[in-house]
């Protein structure tokens, strides 16, 4: 059998303590957060644009053609890709019409 002061001291983890009037050890949340930094302030919307800013200068930009050369590949697949759907959509046409004439006749 466990002692009961083993977790003397300790909130359980369901949540209980709150529920018998026990104080929990966690700080309030206002305590945490900087004084400046309350959620829906001016102060935070820079903090975190400025954090975006700080991101946007690591990364590696691709250079003009590096650039150029990935946008061509890019419209010679699409265009390769396109002639191909629309040469078995030709055929599958064909095709439809070869049967359709086949059997009905006309």
């Amino acid at each position: 059998m466990a002692d009961d002061n083993e977790f003397a001291g300790k909130e359980p983890e369901n949540g209980a303590a709150a529920e018998n009037g026990a104080k929990s050890e966690r700080p309030a949340r206002k305590d945490v957060r900087d004084k400046g930094e309350r959620r829906g302030s001016i102060a935070w919307v820079r903090n975190t644009f400025g954090i975006y800013r700080g991101e946007f200068k690591k990364i590696t930009w691709p250079t003009w053609e590096d650039l150029a050369k990935e946008t061509f590949t890019v419209i010679v697949t699409s265009l390769m890709i396109g002639a191909i759907i629309a040469g078995m959509d030709y055929i599958f046409e064909f095709g439809y019409r070869a049967m359709v004439g086949f059997f009905l006749g006309a």
